[in-house]
């Protein structure tokens, strides 16, 4: 990683921390073939996962059998999952491998890092929104629209994605990174 300092001579630029160094190397150490590769597979999944993601939510959101259902909201909160897993964390993979960007900073790293991996933490949670959701359905189902709401499902699947994302803060704050520049 290098940028030019004021002196218009090149400085370089890493995070000292030796698992983040060794996850960045892992990254930098594809060979520039695979690398290109990686970038063009990673450019159609990310039009696919949002495209079909925000194809289904529009089609859940415009059908009224659909709309009413409580399983098809957590569908959507899915969904809604899926496009910011799209939209954040597979750039963020592209934009590590890619010989193009250059990261100059460890700030900007653990962002990527942070974006990588908190979000796509929410996929479980989600997951098992829809999980508690139909066991209710199943075993209490007489009782299944008063225990669960549209409220109640939307707040727990919030607060877990909540805790996961201060989960992945706190271990970006127990790791300490710091930038070391050399000559």
């Amino acid at each position: 990683m290098s940028h030019f300092n004021h002196n218009n001579e090149t400085t370089s630029a890493t995070c000292v921390n030796s698992e983040w160094s060794d996850k960045y190397t892992l990254f930098t150490a594809i060979n520039r073939r695979n690398r290109t590769a990686l970038i063009a597979f990673n450019s159609m999944l990310i039009f696919f996962t949002l495209f079909l993601n925000i194809l289904s939510m529009v089609t859940i959101k415009k059908s009224p059998q659909l709309k009413n259902k409580l399983c098809y909201l957590v569908i959507q909160v899915q969904s809604a999952v899926d496009v910011a897993v799209g939209g954040f964390s597979i750039p963020s993979l592209a934009i590590l491998v890619s010989p193009l960007w250059v990261i100059e900073s460890c700030h900007a790293f653990r962002l990527l890092f942070v974006s990588m991996f908190a979000v796509p933490s929410c996929h479980p949670v989600t997951l098992l929104t829809l999980t508690v959701e139909r066991y209710i359905g199943v075993i209490h189902p007489y009782s299944y629209q008063t225990m669960l709401t549209k409220e109640r499902i939307l707040l727990f699947a919030m607060v877990a994605c909540l805790g996961n994302y201060f989960h992945a803060m706190q271990y970006l704050r127990a790791t300490k990174l710091t930038q070391k520049k050399q000559s």
